[in-house]
């Protein structure tokens, strides 16, 4: 029998919560199969009766019998979603993120993935590069989708040689198959000046057009500027910026009369550093790379235009902590918000000594950042912290400072805030949390097979 998963998390009141499922737990097999991950999980226990074999951290092994409802969960979630371990990257890319990071940084940031299961789950880019026997076909069985690929070019000897990987030229060939499928695909583009830009960039996005609607965009994310970016590459000049949009416009125009669909989509960053006004928001469509940095600022501008202005008696004193990118967005948010209350808000930018004050985006600041930046703050009330710049769990930043530590280094109240426009209003009104839990219903009996007495440190270890 495998590792299986280990519960971190069980829903009071739902089914795992009445099978007296708890954190540390770890599930085996579901019906004498192993499950690999949390999807497969999920599929296996789509089921009206189970067998879920459970291994409990005092080492007793149990077998709950159970009766339910096929479309009804179990309510258990995981420490790690894939319980078989991360899939990692077999490219040597020309401007690798993880190659660039600084050392003295948090563990997990070095690791390299490239698993089709984090990106189904999390909206991660992988490469194709890695894929096993069996994996499009468990994709399609499964329905993994949508699924997010990184392109930078549809060229077979730009790409390859962009990746560093000679399987890597077989892009045009594996995003069809996914497509053929009936897979949903996001592709992206990291624009490198000099590299996979101008004629070539027509050429990528014409053919990843040519798979639509399976293949249902194209984000397009200047290189980044950290100084450590390999020699030899460079980002987007000022004038490249502002050709990029004028291009990105002109195509975006031309693919809503031809296939009904903007399909290009550029990062808000293209247009920070061109110094132009983002695009109106309709322009985004459905905002289908958000997560990629692309459609961010439209749409966190679009609940502050709504809303008017925060009444006196609800604004609250505070510092907002950001990024230089984002400077400009927010002052004018808190403005239009606050009007002549304004003066509450104090607006603090933290610059990036991580990876080069060429980093604007928050979400790459490091704790030590946003300490330097506040210390020269003026108020010595509440900070408010974009969550992007903590891990997914909310407890790290990106060196392995805790929001806790920060707050008692600062020795003033940190809130950590959704990085929204209604998160930001909120905050400035005093706020609030929306929250919920479907119960579950079912029946089930528990069927205790055996104490395991033997050593088991490989599992035990991890309990």
């Amino acid at each position: 029998m495998g590792n299986g998963g280990i519960v971190a998390a069980v829903s009071r009141g739902g089914l795992g919560w009445d099978l007296a499922l708890r954190p540390g737990d770890r599930v085996l097999a579901v019906n004498g199969s192993e499950p690999q991950d949390a999807i497969d999980l999920h599929y296996m226990t789509c089921a009206e009766h189970l067998e879920l074999h459970v291994l409990k951290p005092s080492g007793e092994e149990v077998l709950f019998d159970i009766e339910k409802d096929a479309d009804e969960a179990l309510g258990i979630e995981f420490d790690e979603p894939l319980f078989d371990g991360v899939r990692r990257c077999c490219n040597r890319c020309l401007f690798c993120f993880v190659d660039m990071l600084p050392r003295g940084l948090r563990d997990d940031l070095y690791v390299k993935d490239d698993d089709y299961r984090l990106s189904f789950l999390h909206g991660n880019f992988i490469s194709l590069t890695n894929m096993e026997p069996g994996d499009l076909e468990r994709i399609a069985r499964q329905g993994l989708s949508p699924l997010y690929v990184s392109v930078h070019s549809t060229a077979p000897e730009v790409r390859a040689r962009m990746m560093g990987n000679p399987r890597a030229a077989r892009i045009m060939e594996d995003l069809s198959d996914l497509v053929s499928r009936g897979i949903r695909v996001h592709a992206q583009v990291v624009l490198v000046p000099g590299v996979n830009d101008g004629a070539g960039l027509e050429k990528t996005v014409r053919d990843l057009a040519s798979l639509h609607p399976g293949l249902a965009s194209a984000g397009i994310v200047p290189v980044g500027l950290g100084r450590n970016l390999p020699r030899g590459l460079r980002s987007l000049t000022q004038d490249e910026a502002a050709r990029l949009a004028a291009w990105g416009r002109g195509v975006q125009e031309e693919f809503h009369e031809v296939i009904g669909y903007p399909f290009v989509f550029l990062a808000d960053e293209v247009y920070i550093r061109a110094g132009l006004d983002f695009p109106p928001a309709y322009t985004y469509a459905d905002y289908p790379q958000l997560e990629n940095g692309i459609g961010l600022a439209s749409r966190f501008l679009k609940p502050v235009r709504r809303h008017g202005l925060v009444p006196p008696a609800n604004a609250r004193e505070c510092t907002l902590l950001t990024g230089v990118g984002a400077e400009g967005i927010l002052r004018g948010a808190v403005k239009a918000l606050c009007g002549s209350q304004s003066g509450k808000v104090e607006i603090v930018v933290a610059r990036n000594s991580l990876f080069g004050e060429g980093v604007t985006v928050a979400g790459l600041l490091g704790g030590g950042d946003i300490l330097q930046a506040l210390h020269s703050r003026k108020g010595s009330g509440r900070v408010l912290v974009p969550s992007v710049a903590l891990r997914s769990q909310g407890d790290l930043f990106l060196d392995g400072m805790t929001p806790e530590e920060l707050e008692r280094r600062l020795g003033s109240p940190v809130e950590i805030v959704d990085p929204t426009g209604r998160g930001l209003i909120n905050a400035l009104c005093g706020g609030g949390r929306l929250g919920g839990a479907r119960r579950h219903r079912g029946t089930a009996k528990r069927r205790q097979v055996h104490a395991v007495q033997q050593d088991m440190p490989e599992i035990q270890g991890h309990s």
